[in-house]
């Protein structure tokens, strides 16, 4: 029997001792191993950088006209209150497919309507928003066939902080089928 715990205990040495030398041996080359992960990931981070700089960047454009649109009317909304305001006269020759790109910017109001009123007083609502807010830039797009004519592009909106410019543009046979005019321009 003594000599069966001798056996055990020197087998528990040698267990030990190849344990620890293994154990150093991993140790080693966990810190090879780690010191070339550590310089991977600092040849990365600059390019992490460039790439969260640029998508922020992405983030805070201005939604851009597409083109062939013209700029009708820029409203800052902190001129407000705006009660049927007519901001642009939009003479139609010839029935055309009128399409309005709204850029919304930063807005936040309790009301918001924007609306294309012919002559003979017929109104279609282009966006009609109750507690609209964008945080950064928002936008929306309207198209309508709409028969020759004049209409009046007319906003009602609250006071708030934010910008609406509203764009235009038209697909008819004639060239100059759709003619803007903005109130106190020449």
């Amino acid at each position: 029997m003594y000599n069966c715990a001798w056996e055990e205990a020197e087998l528990f040495d040698r267990l030990m001792a190849e344990t620890y030398r293994e154990r150093s041996e991993s140790m080693i080359d966990d810190s090879a191993i780690s010191r070339r992960r550590w310089s991977v990931i600092g040849a990365l981070l600059p390019l992490i950088a460039v790439i969260l700089v640029a998508a922020v960047r992405a983030g805070e454009r201005r939604l851009d006209p597409a083109p062939g649109l013209q700029l009708v009317a820029t409203v800052d909304l902190a001129e407000g209150p705006f009660d049927e305001v007519v901001l642009a006269h939009l003479a139609l020759t010839e029935t055309v497919s009128l399409k309005l790109r709204l850029a919304l910017r930063q807005i936040d109001t309790p009301s918001l309507e924007l609306s294309l009123q012919s002559e003979a007083g017929v109104r279609r609502a282009v966006m009609r928003a109750e507690g609209l807010r964008t945080s950064k830039d928002g936008g929306a797009d309207w198209e309508e066939v709409l028969p020759p004519g004049d209409y009046r592009l007319v906003l009602s909106a609250a006071q708030s902080p934010g910008t609406l410019a509203v764009y235009a543009s038209s697909v008819a046979t004639a060239p100059n089928a759709l003619k803007i005019a903005v109130p106190g321009s020449r």
